[in-house]
């Protein structure tokens, strides 16, 4: 497996994370979605990862600047074939120790609270992230929790 920056422009980085856009759409009510679609993940302020098992996406990650010293955890996916294979913990790691390099001193992220969301929020906690306050422009609701991580 091999991680590089994406440039979001190859058909399957497109294709899972318009998935992964749909998905949490689909598992969280109207409203209450933070996902972004393609556009949002081009900006200059996203940083996107993608993960290849030789020439197969096996899934993706991205980071969004907040501020100098601080960052967001967004679109993580792991393509489904690929699920429970350290995907996602190689993804995280990488992000983190870009985040590191950069000179973020906290790395947060948002996500949902129904039962779909449960070993995602597990996953992080295991990496060290804990439960906090809102951060960014989000609107805190009993949909959504927010995590940190202090680099």
């Amino acid at each position: 497996m091999h991680i590089e920056q994406d440039d979001v422009t190859r058909s399957d980085v497109i294709a899972l994370l318009r998935y992964h856009l749909g998905d949490m759409a689909a598992h969280s009510p109207e409203g209450t979605s933070y996902a972004l679609d393609v556009a949002a993940l081009k900006t200059p302020d996203m940083s996107v990862y993608t993960i290849w098992d030789e020439a197969v996406l096996a899934g993706c990650g991205a980071l969004h600047e907040i501020s100098p010293v601080a960052a967001e955890i967004k679109s993580m996916r792991t393509v489904e074939r690929y699920q429970k294979q350290g995907v996602g913990s190689e993804i995280l790691s990488h992000l983190i120790d870009i985040s590191k390099r950069r000179g973020y001193q906290r790395l947060s992220l948002e996500t949902g609270t129904t039962p779909l969301f449960y070993k995602a929020i597990a996953f992080y906690a295991r990496a060290g992230f804990v439960l906090g306050e809102p951060f960014d422009d989000y609107i805190p609701s009993r949909y959504n929790i927010f995590m940190h991580l202090d680099l």
